[in-house]
């Protein structure tokens, strides 16, 4: 998620649609006072670092205080931990912790997917997280720092293990990638504008276009590798999986037309 005042614009990061990629571009064109939430799986962070310089890192993650209700006071209390903004965070909690001003007038955009494209990438990233977890719980925690624990919980809670992509889907596992409720406050979308996955650079620099952004670098392919290159989801989903996706993601597909 970032919030830009130098360019006046928030960013929405759904999952499974480029999102650390384009946090990673946009980072580079932020500036001091901007809102940037740290980009979290350590290849990702090495990726931003051979890059080269420009690219900020995470900064004024934490929540004003004067955007505490009395409840938010209490739980960073008892928990002992300042709210922050986080990755994924839903356009709900966002308005809520900026100015009125800023939620109505800044440009809001994200990026949407084909749901049967972006549940098997969830798939395929998620086997790929839980071998490195199984490789080394240790170094995996260390690497995902304060986020290792809602990961690791999933993990544990939640496994794919050693599932088929139709059991992933089946049992509802493919159910927690998130996307509509993270763009819409009550069934409404509120963001100005959706990118499509499908077309994202060419979308992205018309994004720019309209912001003034001029020296947006290219994105650059953060999460790659972990899904295998003939993992189309056209061929890998039955018909009974189509359609259990379609239930779950009616909302996406209603909004978008999205076809499987």
């Amino acid at each position: 998620m970032i919030l830009s005042h130098r360019h006046r614009f928030i960013f929405i990061k759904t999952e499974k649609t480029a999102g650390t990629s384009i946090e990673i571009a946009l980072s580079k064109v932020c500036g001091p006072d901007d809102v940037i939430t740290p980009v979290v799986h350590p290849d990702d962070r090495a990726l931003k670092e051979s890059l080269g310089a420009g690219y900020r890192d995470a900064q004024h993650e934490l929540v004003p205080l004067s955007k505490y209700t009395p409840l938010d006071l209490a739980q960073a209390i008892a928990r002992r931990r300042r709210l922050r903004f986080e990755n994924h965070m839903g356009a709900a909690e966002i308005r809520r912790f900026v100015d009125p001003e800023v939620w109505a007038t800044y440009f809001k955009f994200c990026v949407e997917r084909n749901p049967w494209d972006k549940v098997v990438s969830a798939y395929w990233w998620w086997r790929h997280l839980e071998s490195q977890y199984r490789d080394d719980p240790a170094g995996f925690a260390r690497g995902l720092g304060r986020y290792a624990d809602g990961v690791i919980r999933t993990i544990e809670m939640r496994p794919v293990g050693d599932r088929s992509l139709s059991e992933f889907v089946q049992s509802g596992r493919a159910n927690l990638v998130r996307g509509f409720d993270l763009y819409s406050i009550d069934g409404e979308v509120v963001v100005d504008r959706v990118l499509r996955f499908e077309r994202l650079d060419e979308e992205l620099r018309s994004v720019a276009e309209h912001l003034g952004i001029r020296d947006l670098p290219p994105l650059p392919r953060a999460k790659s590798g972990s899904r295998p290159k003939t993992a189309g989801y056209r061929e890998a989903l039955s018909p009974a999986d189509r359609d259990k996706i379609a239930r779950v993601f009616a909302r996406e597909i209603a909004w978008f037309g999205f076809e499987s």
